[in-house]
């Protein structure tokens, strides 16, 4: 593919069909009222050749998703993500390489906060998803990256996300007072990296953290179907600690992917997404269900509830718990 290829194309890579209007009412008339789009901005230039711009198409299309969202009176996030394995510049032994990542990250936040900024805030930018971690020495497309340790990975996140930041309020209008949400290391629940985080010197900051949790009972496919107190006391320990580290000091934070596999017990499942949910609830903490896909298959990391194909829930019961359990 080139940087003009069809922009919907992209959106079948995964298996789903292209994004239509009906699927995000389905999804807005069964109670959600957000919804997070994860954009791979690469696709639309030519950045091995040095070229930084986004192709017009392609932010016309992202730009029709969020309307389909905005205009059903929902929230929206749209990141860079995943995005190939250029982060791997960040990493490099040679300075020329970590310059040129910086170039382009600010080049690309300029394009699309310019192109968006007439948006209220219920459109948020997130400046990452999980690629401030392990991708920032990713050598497939950078030979010289590998360099940095572990600590050197939380303070060049730290960086990355302060750029982000100053990169968006830049541009002005609408975007100098929008929320924009920014991960630590790898967006993970991980406390010790979230202890590390250095906040953007800001104040309209929102800390987004992936938390498949408790990581047994909702990644690990050889664990246990049956939600357990010990569980429990998991979840409860996790988000009494995102309160004392962030929301008790007026940070907010969004759990920017949830979920737990399908493992063939959907009541189950029902009891684990109602504590989770209320449990973040307790501390005002709202989380977006990671949905790759139309969840009829068992095991792996199928967190899939929605079937976007034919516009049903192929988990309801679930998809119901998750909603009456925000409210």
């Amino acid at each position: 593919y080139s940087a003009d290829t069809d922009p919907e194309s992209f959106e079948t890579f995964w298996g789903q069909p292209v994004t239509t209007e009906e699927m995000i009412k389905g999804m807005k008339a069964s109670g959600f009222d957000s919804l997070r789009v994860p954009v791979a901005w690469t696709n639309a230039m030519e950045y091995e050749k040095g070229d930084y711009t986004i192709n017009e198409a392609y932010l016309d299309r992202v730009e029709e998703v969020i309307n389909y969202a905005l205009d059903n009176d929902m929230y929206v996030i749209i990141n860079d993500h995943w995005d190939g394995s250029w982060w791997g510049m960040f990493g490099s032994s040679k300075q020329s390489d970590v310059d040129k990542a910086f170039e382009m990250y600010k080049s690309m936040w300029t394009q699309i906060a310019n192109r968006y900024k007439k948006y209220s805030d219920r459109l948020i930018f997130e400046g990452a998803n999980e690629e401030l971690g392990d991708r920032l020495n990713d050598t497939d497309v950078c030979k010289n990256s590998g360099s940095l340790s572990k600590a050197e990975c939380y303070e060049m996140a730290n960086k990355i996300n302060q750029t982000f930041v100053d990169t968006v309020r830049a541009t002005g209008g609408n975007n100098e007072y929008r929320y924009i949400m920014v991960p630590a290391y790898a967006a993970t629940s991980n406390m010790g990296a979230l202890r590390a985080m250095k906040l953007p010197d800001d104040e309209r900051i929102i800390v987004s953290v992936h938390a498949y949790s408790p990581y047994n009972y909702a990644m690990n496919s050889g664990y246990s179907k049956k939600f357990s107190d010990s569980d429990k006391k998991e979840l409860d320990k996790f988000f009494s600690d995102l309160n004392s580290l962030f929301i008790s000091k007026g940070i907010q934070v969004v759990i920017g992917e949830f979920g737990a596999t399908n493992k063939g017990d959907e009541a189950d499942r029902c009891l684990w997404a109602e504590y989770y949910i209320k449990g973040a609830a307790k501390y005002g903490i709202p989380c977006v269900w990671w949905d790759n896909n139309s969840g009829d298959s068992e095991g792996g990391e199928c967190f899939g509830i929605y079937n976007r194909k034919t516009g049903e829930w192929t988990f309801k019961d679930l998809a119901d718990t998750l909603i009456r359990s925000a409210k």
